[in-house]
């Protein structure tokens, strides 16, 4: 199992780190921003989320302008992403458990992928994301976007809790 390290160097920008070896990063062009730009290890991207319908419930990843994943966020909290080529391979982001906010990375068969989790500093008074994956996920290109994605998706969740518990 590998361990990567997610945290913020801004209030717009997180960056993912692996062993203190950069894989990719999150970056919101504004403060306000719903969608980020996604960035490979140093340079590639940006990879542009924009929202596919009126009610923002469905969204593309786009490489310039060329879809590269399709994402909907489900009534019960569940996120399916899929390829625009291939998409009866689904992949879902869901709880671990009812009441955890753990959530995991399932594929089409069932196998989970990676896991997320949130690690506040009371200290520091920031948060840092740590995502639990096997050491063969996440070696190309395809697996470290579906890994930025649910550090995305995660992100909006946890944002969404904190509103509702306010």
């Amino acid at each position: 199992m590998k361990t990567i390290i997610v945290t913020a160097e801004s209030y717009k920008k997180f960056v993912a780190t692996i062993d203190e070896v950069l894989l990719g990063r999150l970056e919101y062009p504004k403060w306000s921003s719903t969608y980020p730009e996604l960035w490979l290890r140093k340079d590639e991207g940006p990879y542009v989320i924009k929202a596919a319908n009126f009610w923002h419930t469905k969204q593309e990843l786009l490489k310039d302008g060329i879809p590269i994943f399709l994402m909907q966020s489900k009534w019960n909290g569940h996120t399916v992403i899929h390829t625009p080529k291939e998409p009866h391979r689904v992949f879902t982001l869901k709880p671990k458990t009812t009441w955890s906010m753990n959530y995991a990375l399932f594929s089409h068969k069932g196998e989970e992928l990676l896991t997320i989790a949130s690690d506040f500093s009371w200290k520091k008074f920031t948060t840092r994301y740590i995502i639990t994956c096997s050491d063969e996920f996440g070696s190309d290109e395809q697996e470290q976007l579906l890994l930025l994605l649910s550090l995305h998706f995660f992100k909006v969740i946890e944002s969404a809790a904190a509103v509702g518990a306010s």
